[in-house]
């Protein structure tokens, strides 16, 4: 059978025959107990028919266990990226089941591993593919990982029920919780809280509107209690004096007269340092709030997150990116584990290579230099006298015998040392 191939999906992942399990069902347990109960009567009455019911359904079984294997074997799969969401959401990931054979599948259950919610039914049909979505909870910020599943089926007797287990690689980015009821944006001093444009304002405009600085000096309007979060600058330090610092006060300022009543403020910067009073992940839920919050008031922002700096602006493209170091921003150690486990694995590695080499150089190198020591050291002997003057004696050859002289002739002319002729007969 010759399968069509799919460009755009690379050959493996895929189910191969010896990945999928399979075992008998409870509904296939009972038949087993029938073909039993038939076959001990059928031997008992000695009834041919007998025989040939419980052959029949014996077959249809081995059939059945038969086809529910080749149901999910062959099927090839793939897991696409999910969009980011906040933590305590749940994440969406969306596995597609590909059939490259000419066969349809049916009745395929997909569920997550250690999840108590009903497993999703898919049917695909021969070269075709079927979407399924499933939701993870998000607990807490970072990479989410999409869970193990198990692709299950029955199909199509029931007798028999056939599994395997996948992991998708596919994982989704998880923002920090925005803060509930999160204090006012830290605008510089001498702008005022903005309101959101008007719908028939021009992209154009509102860029203008958000980089305009606005005018006047502002005014101080009173006294406030201190929120976390307030700048430092802020404080009422008079008042917090006269309570002998049992409580804290921040300055609330407002626009003059003069300033216009449209104006815009200028770029705004979000400083993680400056959220010293709160824990790390409050200080991350608060800046993520201000990040929904300016970019719901098109308000020109900024982050100073450590040592990574991302310059004021505005749109998705750049909410995104604020939101995606926030939410990667010290992350726990076992990633960074993992990455420094691997880089250790491969210097390990190339330096055990890198010394094996050097030192079967060296035993090279030594044995060369420890046999030309030898040699000069211990040289051969020279040859002994008489082997020098030793002349070597040649024993003359036998003498040459006519071709026509017999050979009882040439043997006797050999003992005596006489040359012989032959007259011929």
């Amino acid at each position: 059978m010759r399968l069509r191939p799919v460009r755009w999906l690379p050959a493996r992942p895929w189910l191969g025959a010896q990945r999928v399990h399979i075992r008998p069902s409870r509904a296939g347990l009972a038949f087993a107990a029938l073909l039993l109960a038939l076959w001990i009567a059928a031997v008992n009455y000695r009834l041919g028919l007998g025989y040939a019911l419980t052959y029949f359904a014996f077959a249809c079984a081995i059939a059945d266990m038969l086809f529910a294997s080749r149901n999910l074997a062959g099927l090839s799969l793939a897991a696409a990226p999910g969009q980011a969401v906040f933590a305590g959401g749940h994440a969406l990931f969306t596995l597609r089941l590909i059939n490259r054979s000419a066969r349809s599948r049916h009745a395929i259950q997909l569920a997550v591993r250690g999840s108590a919610a009903a497993p999703g039914l898919a049917d695909i049909v021969a070269h075709g593919e079927t979407a399924v979505s499933i939701g993870v909870a998000a607990p807490q910020r970072g990479w989410l990982h999409a869970p193990a599943v198990r692709l299950s089926g029955n199909f199509p007797l029931g007798l028999f029920h056939a599994w395997c287990h996948w992991q998708p690689e596919a994982r989704v980015l998880v923002y920090p919780r925005a803060e509930q009821h999160a204090p006012p944006l830290p605008l510089p001093v001498g702008t005022t809280q903005p309101t959101q444009p008007t719908r028939l304002a021009q992209p154009a405009q509102q860029v203008q509107q958000v980089q305009q600085l606005s005018e006047g000096a502002p005014e101080l309007a009173g006294v406030r209690a201190y929120q976390p979060g307030d700048p430092l600058q802020r404080l009422a330090w008079r008042h917090i004096a006269r309570h002998d610092g049992e409580h804290l006060f921040s300055k609330q300022f407002e626009a003059t007269a003069d300033t216009p009543a449209g104006a815009a403020p200028g770029p705004l910067m979000l400083d993680h340092a400056s959220l010293h009073g709160l824990a790390p992940e409050a200080r991350l839920s608060r800046l993520a709030a201000w990040v929904l919050d300016a970019e719901r008031r098109s308000v020109a922002y900024g982050l100073r997150l450590g040592s990574l700096l991302i310059a004021p602006g505005l749109g998705p493209s750049h909410r995104d990116a604020c939101l995606r170091a926030l939410a990667l921003h010290d992350l726990p150690q076992a990633e960074a584990t993992e990455q420094a486990t691997g880089l250790a694995t491969e210097l390990t590695t190339g330096l055990t290579t890198e010394l094996a080499t050097e030192l079967t150089t060296e035993l090279a190198t030594g044995l060369t230099t420890e046999q030309a020591t030898t040699q000069a050291s211990h040289p051969a002997p020279p040859p002994t006298p008489r082997q020098a003057i030793q002349p070597t004696i040649q024993q003359p050859a036998p003498p040459s015998m006519p071709q026509s002289m017999p050979q009882s002739h040439q043997q006797a002319a050999r003992q005596a040392g006489q040359s012989a002729t032959w007259d011929g007969p």
